[in-house]
């Protein structure tokens, strides 16, 4: 080599594959080489002859001044405008004794068959209680492409859904791996029937990023607790809306008072007939907040409709279930009671209530 002189630091480079609308780099650095004395040098440019698929960039802006020893850098990038081969030069112009200095370059444009498979796609979490974390379900990632790597660079999460052990990103799975178990917990915040699709988004360079699992379940207010037993009168869920009462028939979901309205039930203690004297309905309740609850007694035969309000649970809403009566007296056949919640103070979740009743001196009790 006969000096001085400009070298690039290599004077060939393959992309090889790259896909389709993505890109690789490389950096590309030229030295000038010569002997101490010699004269500085002057770089114009840099640039490629395939400006559709490459890019040059990165250098200081030009002309450059090159003193002897002295290294410019940049960077090279392929991105691949479509499929095939794309064969291209780079020229460095400067006025220096091997001017003009090129390097050959060469990339593939190839398909992206980048598969990022989430295994379930869809958690299930069945019937879970608003604002109550549901147990966690897993989430398996596996890369089932044919032939290309994938690279996992950010999970998304809906507000209602965490990951209890998200990993570190970004994270490459090669064909046939897989990573996980990944344990969701879903927190809804919204009765009903609760579906999010992409509630889990798992962001890749894999075909279709987001890679997405959904979520969904049935989400009730309060935990449903009443048994009915006995030859009773089936129980009655009742609500005003719009102005209008709505009365429907009870179901296990939907056994509580979680807005306004009352719920209404005839209890036969038996011994038809026979007078029979209602001295206290006891209940228990979980403790949701500070609520009213009030129970208004009717008898089958009297005009009588004596009622009794309590103030129940506390602003902490621990959740725990309490004990709590109300205090009233009929004398009647078939008793029909009916259990209110005041406007505004729940909600209330009744767990049990059984009434107590004496029958000619004897204590009996009539259970829901």
């Amino acid at each position: 080599m006969s000096f001085p002189v400009l070298v690039p630091n290599f004077n060939f480079y393959d992309f090889g594959g790259v896909v389709v609308g993505s890109d690789a780099g490389v950096t590309i650095s030229f030295k000038y080489v010569a002997n101490p004395g010699d004269p500085s040098i002057t770089v114009n440019s840099v640039d490629v002859d395939d400006t559709l698929n490459y890019g040059v960039g990165g250098f200081a802006a030009f002309p450059i001044i090159m003193f002897p020893g002295d290294t410019i850098s940049g960077n090279l990038i392929f991105g691949p405008t479509g499929l095939g081969d794309f064969p291209a030069t780079v020229t460095c112009s400067s006025d220096a004794p091997n001017d003009p200095v090129q390097i050959s370059i060469d990339g593939q444009g190839i398909p992206n068959n980048r598969v990022l498979t989430a295994i379930p796609n869809l958690l299930d979490f069945g019937s879970i209680k608003i604002l109550v974390p549901s147990a966690p379900m897993d989430v398996m990632l596996q890369n089932t492409g044919p032939s290309l790597s994938v690279t996992v660079t950010a999970l998304n999460l809906d507000p209602q859904v965490t990951c209890t052990n998200p990993p570190a990103f970004p994270f490459t799975l090669n064909p046939g791996d897989t990573a996980g178990p990944f344990h969701f917990v879903f927190t809804p915040t919204v009765a009903g029937f609760d579906s999010i699709p992409n509630a889990i988004q798992w962001v890749s360079n894999a075909v279709g990023t987001p890679t997405l699992v959904a979520v969904q379940a049935v989400v009730f207010l309060i935990t449903p607790a009443f048994v009915l037993t006995g030859a009773v009168q089936q129980l009655l869920l009742s609500f005003v809306g719009a102005g209008n009462p709505v009365t429907k028939s009870s179901d296990g979901e939907d056994l509580n008072c979680e807005e306004d309205g009352h719920f209404q039930k005839i209890v036969d203690f038996g011994l038809a007939s026979i007078e029979k004297t209602l001295q206290r309905l006891f209940f228990r309740y979980e403790n949701l907040g500070s609520g009213q609850v009030t129970a208004a007694f009717k008898s089958t035969r009297s005009g009588a409709q004596p009622t009794d309000t309590k103030n129940i649970g506390s602003a902490g809403a621990d959740g725990l279930v309490y004990n709590s009566y109300w205090d009233a007296q009929l004398s009647h056949d078939l008793i029909q009671i009916l259990i209110s919640r005041l406007g505004d103070t729940g909600p209330v979740s009744l767990t049990e209530f059984v009434a107590k009743v004496v029958v000619k001196g004897e204590y009996v009790e009539g259970s829901n």
